[in-house]
């Protein structure tokens, strides 16, 4: 935990990025609702905005971008080894762990 970490200081902040977080999980799915007219650049707008989102609620609530991605780390490789569903299918866990672990090396 982070010692400036003061829930009452930013009970404003943290009351906005919550609802802007469920906002921009609105919009996603209104662009997933225009069905076959979906382009990528709009989605990745709402999900670069989502986790955006999610990274600054967590650091608001004094918890460290590190240790974020610590857990998104430990959360795939829990789904590899357990072979989570989307894993066993696609492998889109180990290619995100690998994706994640390649942007590190930069």
């Amino acid at each position: 935990m982070n010692d400036e970490f003061d829930v009452t200081g930013n009970i404003k902040i943290i009351e906005f990025l919550k609802t802007e977080l469920i906002g921009s999980v609105a919009a996603l799915y209104r662009v997933l609702n225009k069905g076959s007219k979906i382009t990528q650049d709009a989605l990745s707008e709402c999900l670069a905005g989502i986790i955006i989102i999610a990274y600054i609620l967590a650091k608001r609530l004094g918890i460290e971008f590190s240790a974020i991605d610590l857990k998104v780390q430990n959360q795939l490789k829990i789904g590899i080894l357990e072979e989570d569903e989307i894993e066993k299918n696609y492998n889109d866990l180990s290619r995100l762990l690998g994706h994640l672990r390649d942007r590190k090396k930069d």
